[in-house]
């Protein structure tokens, strides 16, 4: 999915569970006529990005995880996580999916 994509919806579309999922994609969209437009990546503010660590860690400890363990079921490295943990970075759209299936919380 790109910044400017169209997708089209006709009478029986659920407009708004495609619009949830594209805003869970991490873009803005907005609705013309009979099609969805995608809009620009949505940014991340500081706060968000450390409530994401927190929820990482949170999952990590629920699920009695290391930063390795979590690091080697990802494919990353534990200072990847570990960045991810104190909300210097987040994780991929990818990696977020990898992260759901391993923690089985939604990022």
């Amino acid at each position: 999915m790109n910044t400017g994509d169209r997708i089209k919806i006709f009478e029986d579309t659920n407009k708004l569970a495609y619009i949830d999922m594209i805003h869970d994609m991490g873009f803005n969209c907005h609705v013309r006529r009979n099609f969805i437009i995608i809009g620009e990546r949505r940014r991340l503010t500081d706060k968000d990005k450390q409530e994401i660590g927190r929820k990482i860690t949170r999952a990590m400890r629920d699920k009695n995880m290391s930063r390795d363990d979590v690091a080697k079921e990802v494919g990353v490295t534990s200072y990847t996580v570990w960045n991810w943990q104190l909300g210097r970075s987040v994780p991929s759209i990818f990696n977020q999916e990898i992260l759901k299936i391993v923690l089985g919380v939604e990022i």
